[in-house]
């Protein structure tokens, strides 16, 4: 294999990290608007079809517990190559499926090789730039996996329709190989320096322990997990109320779900902007609070039973624009609690947000039934949760992160 080219610090290797952490989700969700397609060709009920997505989202949201302590102990390059070919595997195993069974087999697969990328390339943009320096293009990492599921679930339809559900699966393998391809060729090894005494055996519970035992980190992660789980309160409950309620159609749908991670990008943007003007307590209130001044109107809106189509989304852009913000600086500082184990530390974040998400997807199932009030008022509560846990890590950040 040829001598990776050095792109340490350079934006080659931003938009390399950016696009590689986002593709877990192509494979992840892209194919859910052919679903019912997918249900008729396997001979399996709806239901049946769904726990293809299911399993998908739980193994994704474990995986990184296992994968953050490996890319440690093993380096960042290896793990990134052998989790790409698993995706890629994962991928074909899902096309060829002639039965239900075959297929979860394969999402698990898939699912497990979808989480390397996300959590890895957090891990490698805290080895190669400084902490001074790595809020910038970790806003840009962050935003790219961030955006990423709104984004598959906006295209998946006409994938869907182009190339069928399995067509949607090819896909992914042939992204999932490409990428590996290029990381090859283009990412060295940036954790040279490993120590097995600090990453092997009982060591990798020790460290999640010492994250753990850190009031910051915790606040940070919870934080996160319901900050990020309020976005997907809306993205599992606004196709009750726009398609029900409001009687919009599935394409006009699509295109203003596509739209919503364009206010996200917008505010990591800002962020890298901004970002050596404030300090990280700072920069997270300012976006936390636009965050909860959105959620906020969103919710006197439709407790007044005047919510529309253009509150629901300009609302919600403006809680993605602020969580846009304040992401990539939390993200920064929490891998910097301990940033000799930052790929534990990156799953640890991961695997927490993703539970979450999880967590309110299921919330969201059980109390909107198409009026709207229900998601409304899970969004807002979880977003007063999340704005009680910026304000406790801003009590418990250490000073050197100021």
């Amino acid at each position: 294999m040829p001598t990776p080219t050095p792109i340490h610090g350079t934006p080659r290797l931003i938009a390399l990290l950016g696009l590689v952490s986002a593709i877990g989700w192509v494979g992840g969700v892209m194919y859910a608007p052919a679903l019912p397609e997918l249900a008729r060709d396997l001979a399996t009920t709806p239901s049946g079809a769904q726990h293809s997505l299911t399993v998908f989202v739980a193994v994704f949201g474990v995986a990184p517990l296992i994968i953050g302590p490996l890319t440690d102990r093993h380096g960042r390059r290896v793990v990134m190559l052998s989790g790409l070919v698993l995706y890629g595997v994962g991928s074909i195993g899902a096309a060829l499926s002639q039965s239900l069974e075959w297929l979860l087999v394969a999402r698990i697969v898939q699912a497990a090789g979808a989480a390397v990328p996300m959590t890895v390339a957090r891990a490698v943009a805290r080895d190669v730039w400084s902490f001074a320096e790595v809020r910038r293009p970790m806003a840009l990492i962050v935003g790219f996996s961030a955006m990423a599921p709104a984004l598959s679930l906006a295209t998946g339809g006409f994938v869907a329709a182009a190339l069928g559900w399995r067509g949607v699966f090819w896909t992914s393998a042939a992204l999932a190989f490409l990428f590996a391809g290029l990381c090859a060729l283009r990412l060295p090894e940036t954790h040279p320096d490993r120590n097995p005494a600090l990453y092997g055996g009982w060591q990798v519970f020790r460290n999640y322990g010492v994250l753990l035992r850190s009031k910051f980190f915790v606040a940070i992660a919870i934080a996160q997990g319901f900050l990020g789980g309020a976005i997907f309160i809306i993205m599992t409950g606004a196709p009750f109320v726009v398609l029900g309620r409001m009687g919009i159609g599935p394409e006009v749908f699509g295109l203003l779900t596509a739209w919503l991670p364009g206010g996200f990008f917008l505010g990591n943007l800002a962020a890298g902007v901004i970002t050596n003007r404030l300090s990280i307590a700072r920069l997270t209130a300012l976006g936390c609070l636009i965050s909860t001044i959105a959620a906020g109107t969103l919710f006197a809106i439709t407790f007044t039973d005047a919510l529309t189509l253009a509150a629901l989304y300009i609302c919600v852009a403006c809680y993605t624009f602020g969580f846009g913000m304040m992401l990539p600086s939390t993200t920064a500082a929490a891998i910097e609690v301990r940033p000799e184990t930052a790929g534990t530390a990156a799953a640890l974040l991961s695997s927490t947000q993703q539970g979450f998400s999880a967590l309110a997807s299921l919330l969201v199932s059980q109390v909107e039934s198409g009026p709207g009030f229900g998601m409304v008022a899970s969004f807002a509560a979880m977003v007063a949760a999340g704005a009680l846990a910026v304000a406790a890590a801003a009590r418990w950040t250490p000073r050197r992160m100021g």
